[in-house]
């Protein structure tokens, strides 16, 4: 309080203390990388009604579970709530993208990968949204 005023700061503020030494010795993380395909990528987005107190990291630990190993990424695009949507219920899109390194996948794989997802979503309380 007394810095606060001594320096006349108006709103919230914070200090830290940073050791340079320490940091500059501290060993370096190893690198990571993934590799490119070469091959394209396909995605998928889902439209689902969820309860509204469902979290989206549980919808993406069931997700990953799955062990889908063509998915590569899952994301949530859109949340909405209101006219439309029923009470208790709110509309997520999410984006399921897909890829392999050998090859490009078929639609007889998609549509199963993306079948799977709907069926975890479906064990947390969720639908399609139609």
């Amino acid at each position: 309080p007394d810095l606060a005023r001594r320096w006349d700061l108006r709103g919230p503020a914070a200090a830290l203390e940073l050791d340079l030494d320490a940091l500059a010795a501290a060993p370096a993380p190893a690198a990571r990388f993934s590799p490119v395909s070469a091959f394209p990528g396909a995605e998928r987005d889902l439209s689902l009604l969820v309860p509204s107190d469902l979290v989206f990291g549980r919808l993406d630990a069931a997700v990953r579970a799955l062990g889908l190993a063509a998915l590569t990424r899952l994301e949530l695009v859109d949340v909405f709530t209101g006219k439309g949507i029923p009470e208790g219920k709110t509309s997520w899109t999410v984006r399921l993208s897909f890829s392999l390194l050998d090859r490009t996948l078929s639609d007889a794989e998609l549509q199963a990968a993306t079948q799977k997802v709907t069926e975890a979503a479906a064990a947390l309380g969720a639908s399609l949204r139609t």
